[in-house]
């Protein structure tokens, strides 16, 4: 099924630029080699190889004819040049020979060119596969000739590439429960993995919003399990199904599906690490077998199409034994159909709430003398562990896990914050992999956000993923020896197609890649990107779809002296940003622009007087609040009063958000002024519990002393709204003089009955504070 998409790969990488000599081709690798990640030692020497059709491959073993016949079939295919596969003893010029050196590591390998032959190095299949994956990075392409005919001589400069990787553990997770994503696009995302040399895939195969893989034993988990209502807003605004409603199929993966994706990330020396959730995000199989939950449950048991609502809190019954048998019999299905030496049982975000209440969660918690909810987590996950090491396998969780005593065979993803929670479990013993959620969660904006598809939380730039380091100089040596090395995680919330995926993984992966395998002394921010851009026409050629988020622009814009300074930024090394104010003539960026009137700002990204970037526009308003002193408790709040109002995602930079708190700012005008209208920006987003205040109080004063009370802003948005609103309070015709003005803004409280987070504490979040005479 797959053989004219390796067809078109093995073409499209061999294809040679037009009149690009050794000499030339030397010029561009002698000071950057093209490959990610990049090697951690490289020699380079004078001359080039050029395969023609006369080059054979010279192997020693099955394995080395395995591996090598992979990339000739299915990567390396080009028309006019012979691949021939021989068992020769004697190396001769113009082959590619296969050496098995056992004293190498498992996944290092040697890879030697020079003018006569190429010989590569290895101890095991993974390493000849790496060596081959660096090769295949060093040919030179194009989409073809002037005469429309592909070259039938390939050149590689001189050079010879030691190499091994920093980390065991390169990994990348997917979340195909809240958007299915096609075994077709599974297997061209591994096709990738592999040319980078990441070799875990982390197959989140399980979560409240569906469950996507067959049990035989189990077939409501996929009948029921992975069907759900749709509905037409973004994820976390999606109301619950209702009585009645009919889902609607959402995918799922046969047996037979999961024994292919797994034979083939296995050839490219890709291990798959599948999850079962547990004992929370478990609402798609507790709809299949109601008995899976607490007995005292009594929410509407539905797969939610979005945010879990009141589902979230629904986790399986750690005191009925039933279930306990249900996860050994998926988990015997599961270890039957992945070879890997781990098991994922998550662990994470599990709600106390009925557990508290459920007499049979009570009762184990009686006979087991746990003491605690807390404990009876640590107790359900230690069991698993133990099944899963009973079978020869080993259990890796989330970081909540430690809430336990985590068996000490168990390893642990340090996800939440910075990851701290992965260092604590080093020091208590354990091994663990390195996932903060601030620096290698996918899901997070990966550039500036004006310009990004709607997700949510803050930034994870393609610099924050590259300049990630997970062993900090403050980890002693016998922790620091724990970590079996990092892991970037892609969950789907706001990903509704297979494209989407590819949009928020590339290239942020090849970032990953470098970060998990080159030495912290061998990695090049500026080289990191001459390299990258030579493989965008390779993702561009593959159909695949790739964020340009590195060449837009930041910006800043914050009160200084009266005045507004807007400061413009790109992650880029070489890019160069022109702008314009008010129409003025485009000039070349240089220094922060100082503003103290109203500004429209337009600026540009260019490489080469090529424009590559997104056009940023910058609409400041000034009024009397503009540039104005503020005072503030808890936020940085010169954004409040910069004259720019904030998009719909309340993470941008441009706005301030108070949680489960009233807030009080004050205003100094500098002097007694006319004041005939006050606005307040704010917003409102459900899923996030991002609420209108309930109110707004504002008073003047003329000395900050004695304040006299001017009056209230009451909010008219329905809280029940299910989308994302932004709203000015405002009041006009005020006939007031002061100097100061002082707004105190009335959380609402939780969020009301019937909302999508029903119960939950809330946000308040403003944008811009505007005076007018």
């Amino acid at each position: 099924m797959r053989k004219d998409w390796f067809f078109l790969v093995g073409c499209f990488w061999v294809f040679l630029l037009i009149g690009l000599s050794c000499d030339r081709s030397m010029s561009i690798y002698k000071s950057n080699v093209s490959i990610i990640p990049y090697p951690n030692e490289v020699e380079s020497g004078e001359g080039c190889f050029t395969f023609t059709d006369s080059v054979v491959w010279n192997v020693e073993s099955e394995e080395q004819e395995k591996v090598c016949k992979l990339f000739i079939d299915e990567l390396f295919s080009v028309p006019g040049i012979a691949h021939q596969i021989v068992y020769e003893k004697e190396k001769k010029a113009g082959q590619v020979t296969f050496l098995k050196e056992n004293t190498m590591k498992p996944e290092a390998y040697e890879l030697v060119v020079s003018k006569e032959n190429i010989i590569i190095k290895a101890s095991s299949y993974s390493g000849y596969f790496y060596a081959l994956q660096s090769l295949r990075q060093l040919l030179p392409f194009a989409s073809g000739g002037e005469d429309g005919l592909i070259r039938k001589e390939l050149t590689l400069p001189v050079m010879t590439i030691r190499d091994c990787p920093r980390f065991k553990w390169r990994g990348y997770m997917l979340d195909v429960s809240r958007h299915f994503i096609p075994k077709a696009d599974v297997m061209k995302l591994i096709d990738q993995l592999a040319i980078y040399k990441i070799n875990k895939f982390h197959w989140h195969l399980v979560d409240d919003n569906g469950w996507r893989i067959e049990i035989k034993k189990y077939p409501l988990l996929t009948q029921i399990g992975s069907r759900r209502v749709t509905r037409g807003q973004d994820f976390p605004n999606r109301p619950m199904s209702k009585k009645g409603e009919q889902p609607e199929p959402g995918g799922f993966y046969t047996q037979n599906d999961i024994r292919e994706v797994v034979a083939y990330a296995k050839k490219r020396c890709v291990t798959i690490i599948p999850e079962i959730e547990m004992p929370a995000h478990t609402a798609s199989s507790i709809v299949a077998y109601p008995w899976l939950g607490c007995p005292v449950v009594s929410e509407n048991i539905a797969v939610p199409p979005g945010f879990a609502g009141g589902m979230q809190e629904v986790v399986y019954c750690a005191g009925n034994e039933r279930v306990f048998e249900f996860l050994e019999d998926v988990l015997t299905e599961v270890m039957d159909l992945f070879p890997s030496e781990y098991i994922h049982i998550g662990g994470d975000e599990a709600s106390r709430k009925y557990w508290k209440q459920c007499p049979l969660c009570q009762q184990r918690i009686k006979e087991m003398a746990l003491g605690s909810e807390d404990a009876l987590q640590g107790y359900f996950m230690d069991r698993m562990s133990e099944f899963l090491s009973a079978h020869g396998k080993k259990a890796i969780g989330w970081d909540e896990i430690l809430s336990g005593d985590v068996n000490k065979n168990t390893t642990v993803m340090g996800w939440r914050g910075n990851g701290q929670y992965g260092y604590e479990a080093g020091y208590k013993g354990n091994t663990f992999v390195m996932c903060p959620a601030r620096s290698l969660y996918f899901i997070r904006y990966q550039g500036p956000q004006w310009f990004e598809p709607l997700t949510y939380f803050g930034n994870v730039t393609l610099k924050d993923v590259y300049t990630y380091e997970p062993l900090p100089d403050t980890l002693n040596a016998e922790v620091a020896g724990r970590l079996q090395g990092v892991q970037g995680c892609l969950w789907t919330e706001f990903v509704t197609s297979a494209k989407e995926m590819e949009y928020m993984t590339y290239p942020r992966l090849m970032a990953l890649a470098e970060v998990g395998w080159t030495l912290p002394a061998n990695k090049n921010w500026d080289r990191f990107i001459e390299r990258l851009e030579n493989k965008f026409v390779w993702l561009k050629e593959l159909d695949i779809r790739y964020s340009c988020a590195l060449y837009n622009i930041f910006h800043s814009i914050l009160p200084e002296d009266g005045k507004l300074k807007v400061t413009l930024s790109s992650d880029h090394p070489r890019i160069k940003i022109k702008y314009q104010v008010n129409g003025s003539l485009f000039k070349e960026y240089t220094q922060p622009i100082l503003v103290d009137s109203h500004a429209d700002i337009r600026a540009y990204s260019g490489l080469n007087d090529t424009i590559c970037g997104k056009e940023l526009e910058l609409n400041i308003h000034w009024n009397n609040a503009t540039g104005k002193r503020l005072v503030a408790e808890g936020v940085k709040a010169g954004v409040l009063v910069n004259g720019q109002r904030g998009s719909l995602k309340f993470t941008d930079g441009e706005w301030c958000g108070w949680y489960d708190s009233d807030a009080e700012i004050t205003i100094d005008l500098g002097e007694v002024s006319d004041i005939s209208t006050i606005s307040i920006g704010s917003m409102q987003n459900p899923g996030m519990r991002v609420v209108m205040p309930r109110e707004i109080e504002y008073s003047f004063s003329d000395d900050s002393v004695s304040y006299r009370k001017g009056g209230v802003l009451l909010n008219s948005t329905n809280p029940l709204l299910p989308a994302v609103t932004k709203y000015l309070f405002s009041k006009e015709n005020l006939n007031e003089r002061a100097r100061y003005v002082k707004f105190t803004m009335k959380n609402p409280g939780v969020c009301p009955k019937n909302h999508i987070r029903e119960g939950d504490k809330t946000w308040m979040y403003f944008d811009e504070i505007m005076i007018d005479n």
